[in-house]
């Protein structure tokens, strides 16, 4: 698991998250599964940097 993906017992119902953000890996392939663009993504989630969309694609594979 990248860096950047953690697990925190009690946030998102323990599934993976971006470290240090409540935005769970599952809702970011999911937007960018239903079309959003990587540009649109961090439009929507400020917090997050094109780094942390790339390491929820490399758990993705």
């Amino acid at each position: 698991m990248p860096d950047r993906i953690t697990i925190v017992t009690g946030i998102c119902y323990s599934r993976p998250i971006i470290r240090g953000t409540r935005v769970a890996v599952q809702t970011l392939l999911e937007l960018l599964a239903t079309g959003d663009s990587m540009v649109d993504v961090l439009a929507e989630h400020p917090a997050l940097t094109r780094d942390d969309v790339k390491a929820c694609l490399e758990i993705q594979d």
